[in-house]
């Protein structure tokens, strides 16, 4: 089976993404003792394309290594990346604790990782994902 290490930003705090929503620093806790997350093609739980073997908080977000799969989705995903139609990591979460501002922004306190993905349109555009050559 043939894999390719990849790494990025899936969530950068302090910024308004697209959805109104602003990730506060340290959202989903300051350490992660064990890593159990998947790493999915466009947030389709049908579609694992490899998973997440380092998660690590600092102060710019929440920086993610891994595995990826190159077979099946994950090799139509990654020629998508090498032709640049995309580049973008997101996050699937639930968020524990929120905040209401006025206009109409959410701050997420708390939440809970459920999966990062490989997508075309990010939330938060600064979250990229690099693949090692």
């Amino acid at each position: 089976m043939k894999v390719k290490k990849f790494k990025g930003y899936t969530s950068i705090y302090n910024i308004v993404d697209k959805d109104n929503d602003i990730v506060k620093k340290n959202a989903f806790g300051k350490k992660f003792k064990k890593v159990n997350i998947p790493f999915l093609w466009q947030h389709d739980q049908n579609f694992p394309i490899g998973k997440i073997t380092k998660i690590k908080t600092d102060k710019k977000g929440l920086w993610v290594e891994g595995i990826f799969i190159f077979t099946g989705k994950g090799k139509e995903a990654y020629c998508l990346y090498k032709m640049g139609a995309i580049k973008g990591l997101s996050i699937g979460f639930i968020a524990t604790n929120t905040e209401e501002k006025k206009d109409g922004i959410r701050l997420i306190k708390k939440a809970e990782l459920n999966e990062v993905s490989l997508v075309t349109f990010p939330s938060n555009e600064k979250c990229f994902i690099e693949f090692s050559e």
